[in-house]
């Protein structure tokens, strides 16, 4: 009858062999902090076949991503203050090395701060420093099967001594020529990530054409991210770079536009979009090749006042 009240039974979940968390989630509509919190699981990285595990109300989803610069016990403590309105956490960043090696970052504190925030921690690698933009390095790995197999083979050796849930691949600056090699290195990890356990994620150059050239832009296909990776975070922001003329690093009409891209050729529940947290101040006039000074917000708000 109108105006009776239902109780709604509560969905669950038995949990398979080689099912991941991320993987429950997203067939349930909802995140894998919910499920921890639901759960009370304390280690999300052990979740045992059989398992039967409470699925939260389906809900509009909003996850939160966040790089971080800071290592050590500082980046640990970021992670403490901010870990409440995290869903992943992404250290910035591993560098990848010609031989298909890793330089690690100290990133142990940080990892036992996340675990203890139920942030899921993602393993983030990149190609390029603030000296070198990478594109010889990407090139070298994505046009050798050796190096490329031995790449994804240090990344979930990685992921497993350290504890990872999920992977990062920002390569950068890479040739034109390397996009669809690098379309393929993406798809070859997907494959030996997966049955891992392990989802797989890009960041991904702030496009609004698929035609749109230039080297950030040109080997970044969104169509292929889309479809094969599991999210894709776009990089809207730095169009205030700190060797360029003063300008916003995050402009709303320069994200819509990306967005409004983004969204007709990647599935809109894999897409983030990103923005700064920092501020930067322009010496003015502006002197080509002059660099910006770049702090926090809160130093900003300091500055003003």
């Amino acid at each position: 009858m109108p105006g009776m009240v239902l109780a709604i039974p509560e969905r669950t979940h038995t949990v398979q062999r080689g099912e991941a968390l991320w993987q429950i989630a997203q067939r349930y509509g909802t995140t894998v902090q919910d499920i921890v919190r639901a759960n009370q699981i304390q280690n999300p990285n052990s979740i045992n076949p059989g398992t039967v595990l409470v699925i939260p109300p389906r809900k509009p989803v909003i996850e939160v991503n966040a790089y971080t610069t800071n290592a050590g016990e500082t980046g640990a403590r970021e992670i403490r203050e901010s870990g409440r309105y995290l869903t992943y956490w992404m250290p910035f960043a591993y560098s990848m090395r010609a031989d298909g090696g890793l330089n690690p970052i100290n990133d142990t504190p940080m990892i036992q701060a996340a675990v203890a925030e139920r942030v899921a921690p993602v393993l983030c690698i990149t190609n390029f420093t603030a000296t070198d933009p990478g594109s010889r390095l990407a090139h070298t790995i994505l046009a050798s099967n050796e190096i490329r197999e031995r790449l994804i083979t240090n990344i979930i050796s990685t992921m497993k001594q350290k504890g990872y849930v999920g992977l990062n691949v920002d390569f950068e600056n890479v040739l034109p020529a390397d996009r669809e090699l690098y379309n393929q290195f993406l798809q070859r990890t997907v494959d030996r990530l997966h049955p891992e356990g392990y989802f797989v994620s890009t960041a991904l150059a702030p496009k609004v054409s698929g035609e749109q050239k230039g080297l950030l832009y040109e080997a970044h296909d969104y169509a292929a991210h889309g479809r094969i990776v599991d999210f894709v975070v776009l990089m809207t922001y730095e169009w205030g770079y700190r060797l360029g003329p003063p300008q916003a690093i995050s402009p709303l009409n320069q994200i819509r536009r990306v967005l409004d891209y983004a969204v007709t050729v990647i599935p809109r529940n894999k897409i983030f979009f990103g923005f700064q947290i920092y501020a930067r101040d322009w010496l003015i006039p502006h002197v080509q090749g002059q660099e910006a000074e770049t702090f926090s917000q809160q130093e900003a708000i300091r500055r003003a006042i």
